[in-house]
């Protein structure tokens, strides 16, 4: 299942694949001479880039042409997307159905996995997808990338264990180099006359092209501060906003014409040292805002930057496990020499294991550290050193503390079963537990998470079931400050809805992230309603923006109250960000 660490070995790559590809329809290069008029197809066009360390012989790597596969959300109907040179690195240019996509997998070959991301096309449009490149050493850690997928058999498997650990380089990036794919395609194109509209992603979330119209309702007062601007070469999926959203830090490539690409991190608009490489997850503000760390690699080896000092250097840094402590003055990552895995805490390295996962955290009270491992065969969590139970996997995401940090809670797996384990103790089995959930509430004495019982979902809170739905909006559970209230967003179909309290609210396109007032009265929510990204507060929509950042709290996309009465968030304007602070009067 998505939701844990564990391998599927039933199925061969290339069984996957052709399962997948089967039943789409494939579409293939326009021709020069194509002209765009029918209302029922649009055209979209970008670039596909597996920019390896390793590439393989070019004579193997030009054996085959990339495919992109969406999916239509409103018809349900798979289109592969085919591009249009062999090779690791090609544009596409092909017609498409309008409406509402997601992005399915990328192949070459026998490789497959899935790329995640959205995109609203409309009718009669030319829309500029960008570059989705992958990076990572060589195609062996493209699957290494992709194992989640259940797509490896237990031949792979082994093999990717003995290649050792995974590096920040194994990750997709969505890269924005619209002047010169724009550029291309008029020239390729010229009876083409529509405007190009260009689909813009951060951090996987995706930022949805709205009216330029600003409407502001009646009783909200508005007020916008610039706090930076993204240098053009920058790598969107990289973007962190300090929680204080006073700071901005992002990673640059530089691409070098014969030295090769160098890498660097911007810290409110301040350039760092060049580096090899940057770790995959991009730099990370500390809760107080006042630090900056992050992964990076000169030759072979990996290293931490502290506040601009490089720490000990290791063979690989596990990615996403990179942390501070709630009060930003420890520090803790999993590192690897050889084929030891361990958890490095305060500089100092803890006990090796076979693996370790990505559920590195802090207590709040940043006394206390729990983290998964592996032992041969098997999952364990660890706190403070001590072991618990061993199961067939760990939920990716756990263990989680309790504010009043004095409980511990993760899922795991025996079996085809999923359970969550809270102080020790197990609780129902389910067919699948949501990732990003359990969740406590403030008070630490409640709990909620998200379980799947045949194709359906609910949220299950202090051991009761509520509502069935067809899907629960992915990081959208959450308690109130007060701990007596709790919101979620619900799909029903295609359409989505936050449920309060157990009351469902009005149908939207899309939600985002949730948030309650401090006196728990209020509740503020991103969402799209046709071509509009907003942030709807007490029901009423607000003013339009080219995107609301609301997609995750990791990217600091947020909705914040800093009182009852007065909320503030990041929104996209052309090129610039922006803060916004509303006051509901």
């Amino acid at each position: 299942m998505h939701s844990m660490m564990t391998r599927s070995l039933a199925l061969t790559a290339a069984f996957c694949v052709f399962s997948l590809i089967g039943c789409a329809t494939a579409l293939t290069t326009i021709p020069q001479d194509y002209a765009l008029g029918a209302k029922d197809e649009s055209v979209v066009f970008g670039r596909v880039w597996l920019d390896l360390e390793k590439p393989p012989l070019a004579f193997f790597a030009n054996l085959n042409r990339m495919t992109l596969t969406v999916r239509n959300d409103a018809t349900g109907k798979d289109y592969v997307l085919v591009c249009d040179k062999t090779g690791l690195d090609s544009a596409f240019y092909v017609s498409l159905p309008p409406g509402p996509y997601r992005y399915i997998s990328v192949r070459t070959g026998d490789l497959s996995g899935p790329l995640p991301g959205r995109f609203d096309l409309g009718a009669a449009q030319v829309q500029y997808l960008g570059t989705l490149r992958f990076r990572g050493v060589s195609l062996l850690s493209l699957s290494r990338q992709w194992e989640s997928s259940h797509f490896f058999d237990k031949f792979m498997d082994r093999l990717i264990d003995a290649t050792g650990m995974t590096t920040s380089s194994e990750k997709w990036y969505i890269i924005d180099e619209s002047e010169q794919a724009q550029k291309s395609f008029r020239e390729k194109y010229p009876r083409i006359s529509q405007p190009v509209v260009k689909s813009a992603m951060i951090a996987g979330t995706p930022m949805t092209v709205a009216a330029s119209a600003q409407i502001v309702p009646p009783n909200r007062v508005v007020s916008e501060r610039l706090i930076g601007k993204f240098h053009p070469s920058g790598i969107p999926a990289s973007l962190k906003i300090s929680l204080d959203s006073k700071r901005v830090a992002y990673v640059v490539v530089n691409r070098g014409i014969f030295a090769g690409n160098k890498f660097f991190v911007v810290v409110d608009g301040k350039e760092e040292k060049q580096y090899d490489d940057i770790y995959s997850g991009g730099p990370i503000f500390s809760p107080d805002s006042t630090r900056v760390a992050y992964g990076a690699r000169v030759g072979n080896k990996w290293f931490v930057v502290v506040d601009g000092k490089e720490q000990k250097q290791y063979d690989g840094i596990l990615k996403d496990s990179l942390i501070f402590s709630p009060d930003s003055q420890r520090l803790a990552y999993a590192a690897g020499v050889g084929n030891e895995r361990f958890v490095v805490i305060d500089g100092k390295e803890e006990k090796p294991y076979d693996a370790t996962a990505e559920g590195l955290i802090f207590s709040p009270d940043s006394q206390r550290v729990a983290y998964a491992a592996r032992a041969r065969s098997k999952w364990l969590v660890v706190v403070n050193g001590k072991e618990e139970k061993t199961y067939d996997g760990i939920g990716r995401g756990t263990p989680i503390f309790s504010p009043d940090s004095k409980r511990v809670a993760y899922r795991a797996q025996e079996g085809n079963k999923r359970v969550l384990v809270v102080d020790g103790k197990e609780e129902k089995q389910y067919d699948d537990i949501a990732e990003g959930t359990p969740i406590f509430s403030p008070d630490s004495r409640r709990l909620a998470f998200t379980a799947k019982v045949g194709n359906q979902w609910l949220v299950v809170v202090d051991g009761k079931e509520e509502k069935r739905y067809d899907g629960i909006g992915a990081g959208s559970l959450i308690f109130s400050p007060d701990s007596k209230r709790l919101a979620y967003g619900a799909r029903l179909g295609n359409k989505w809805f936050m449920v309060v309290d157990g009351k469902e609210e009005k149908q939207v396109d899309s939600i985002g992230t949730v948030s309650f007032s401090p006196d728990s009265q209020r509740v503020a929510y991103g969402a799209v309603v046709g071509k509009k990204s907003l942030v709807v507060a007490d029901g009423k929509e607000g003013t339009e923006y080219d995107a609301v950042i609301s997609g995750g709290r990791s990217s600091g996309g947020r909705i914040v109250f800093d009182r009852p009465d007065i909320f503030h968030y990041l929104v996209v304007k052309g090129s610039e960000l922006y803060l916004v602070e509303e006051k509901i009067e």
